[in-house]
């Protein structure tokens, strides 16, 4: 079972490490930039995940400490929520530009949710 959580935390390793997305000035960001925010969402919701699946240290050798765990949590769920308002509005406006302060406060949730990763050195 050890190994199963080390070769995710690998994997999933290799996504969290991409560049960070910047925010951006203007009105509006193309429907491609959204998708890209979401999914790069997508991939570093999954290594938070995966961290919050393990259980609470000292209780084994790979696990979780609470202090990190009160970290991300409000972390995952602020970036899960801009980037659901996000994609909202790409999905309710098809081929429509999206407001840039909706992709602002999603890539500046998801810079705080790495960042609270990093903090912890969750990979």
């Amino acid at each position: 079972m050890k190994l199963k959580f080390a070769f995710v935390f690998a994997a999933f390793g290799v996504l969290s490490g991409c560049a960070a997305l910047s925010t951006l000035e203007g009105t509006t960001v193309s429907p491609t930039q959204v998708i890209v925010a979401g999914n790069s969402f997508d991939a570093v919701e999954a290594t938070a995940t995966n961290y919050l699946r393990l259980p609470l240290c000292p209780g084994a050798t790979l696990c979780r400490t609470a202090e990190a765990t009160y970290a991300i949590i409000p972390a995952v769920r602020a970036a899960r929520t801009a980037r659901n308002q996000m994609e909202a509005f790409v999905n309710a406006n098809p081929g429509q530009p999206a407001p840039v302060s909706l992709y602002n406060t999603a890539i500046t949730a998801l810079n705080a949710l790495e960042s609270a990763l990093a903090q912890y050195n969750v990979k």
